[in-house]
C-alpha cells in the first residue's frame, strides 16, 4: 500500500487535512500525518519529521496564509517547507493545494 504524507499547518487548515486523509483512503493509500506521531502535543525534532516524509511515496502539501512552525535547525525554513525540500530531494510524486480554492476565471 502506497502511503502519503500529509502536510501543512494545523490549526487553520483541520478540515482541509480532514479531507486530504479521507481522500488518500479513499484511494487505497496509507495516510501519514502529524497527528499520528506527536507525543504529548510536543512537535516532533525535525529528523523525525524529514524521516517521515522519506518513509512516503507521496507527499501531498497543503498551504494557507500561515507560515507555521520553524523548528531548531532548519535554517528559518517552516516545517511544511522542508518537508517539500526533502521530498523534492528524493523526487517524490506531490500535489500541491491552496487552503484557500482559487477563483475560476
Amino acid at each position: 500500500m502506497s502511503r502519503v504524507f500529509i502536510s501543512s499547518t494545523t490549526e487553520d487548515l483541520a478540515e482541509y487535512r480532514a479531507r486530504a486523509k479521507e481522500a488518500a483512503i479513499a484511494a487505497g493509500m496509507l495516510p501519514v500525518m502529524m497527528e499520528y506521531f506527536t507525543a504529548s502535543g510536543a512537535r516532533p525534532p525535525l529528523a523525525e519529521c524529514l524521516a517521515r516524509v522519506s518513509g512516503c511515496d507521496v507527499l501531498v502539501v497543503i498551504v494557507a496564509h500561515r507560515y507555521g512552525w520553524k523548528p531548531d535547525g532548519g535554517g528559518g525554513k517552516s516545517i511544511t517547507w522542508l518537508e517539500c525540500g526533502r521530498a523534492g530531494d528524493e523526487r517524490r510524486g506531490g500535489l500541491l493545494r491552496r487552503g484557500r480554492p482559487a477563483r475560476q476565471a
